[in-house]
This record gives structure tokens, C-alpha cells and sequence, in this order.
């Protein structure tokens, strides 16, 4: 069990163009996963009542159903905490999701990810021969 608890420090050095990178910022600044932005989709429109998707009953149920074993993203919010607290958290988040979605705004930290590079195989040292799996805030 003590081995599946140590986390993994993600990428020590990186080749590149031959050269050896061993700085953990330029390794970042270098890597393939830094930012991807997505394609705007202005092309389909869609039709929502934002009062009654957001509603507080409609929060509080996909509150309840949520699993308590998974890791706090970088908000550091743990699942159960939300869980536990769902019939209180509704109402304000209900607001907080409406007025997101009729400014066409995301508060800063729910655009945040903890991105993480997997090896998946071939040599350490080349950054293709790593994944990015990116951790959200729930």
C-alpha cells in the first residue's frame, strides 16, 4: 500500500534538439502539454433556460451523486465536503453557475488544471513519449 502513495514527481529532464534540459521551468515552458485552446464553437446555438438547468434541485441532485474518493482539483475542494454539505452549497452555486452562464464567464480558478505528463513508453527523455492527464476542479 506505501508504494501506491508516493506521488510522482512527473518529468526530471527532457531532450531537446539534443540538447539536455534538466530545469523544471524550461522543461514546463517546452512541454507540448502547457496550454491547448479550444476551437470557438459559435457555429451551433443552443436554447437554455439557465434557471431551470441550474436550478438549486437540479445542483443539490448532481451534488449527491458524486464520489467521495476523488481527489481535490486545484481549487483543493475534497468531493465529500460537497457531498455532505449539498443541501447548502445548491443555492449558491445555483447563482454562481446562472451568472457564469448569462455573462459568458468562468471564474479564473475553474479554468485551472493540475496536468501531470504519464510516461507511456520509448525513452524518458523525449516529451512525445509522455500523456498529460489533467486534473479539474469538481
Amino acid at each position: 500500500m506505501s508504494k501506491k502513495n508516493k506521488l510522482k514527481d512527473g518529468i526530471n529532464a527532457l531532450e531537446v534538439n539534443k540538447e539536455l534540459i534538466l530545469n523544471r521551468h524550461q522543461i514546463v515552458n517546452h512541454s507540448q502539454y502547457c496550454i491547448k485552446v479550444l476551437p470557438d464553437r459559435t457555429d451551433k446555438k443552443f436554447i437554455l433556460n439557465p434557471f431551470q438547468v441550474f436550478s438549486p434541485a437540479n445542483i443539490q441532485k448532481y451534488l449527491d451523486k458524486l464520489a467521495i474518493d476523488k481527489s481535490p482539483g486545484p481549487d483543493e475542494i475534497n468531493s465529500i465536503i460537497l457531498k455532505k454539505c449539498s443541501k447548502s452549497f445548491s443555492v449558491p452555486l445555483s447563482s454562481i453557475f446562472i451568472s457564469s452562464f448569462v455573462d459568458g464567464e468562468l471564474p479564473e480558478l475553474w479554468k485551472e488544471a493540475n496536468i501531470t505528463p504519464i510516461h507511456k513508453s520509448g525513452s524518458k527523455l523525449e516529451a512525445s513519449n509522455y500523456r498529460p492527464v489533467s486534473l479539474t476542479s469538481i
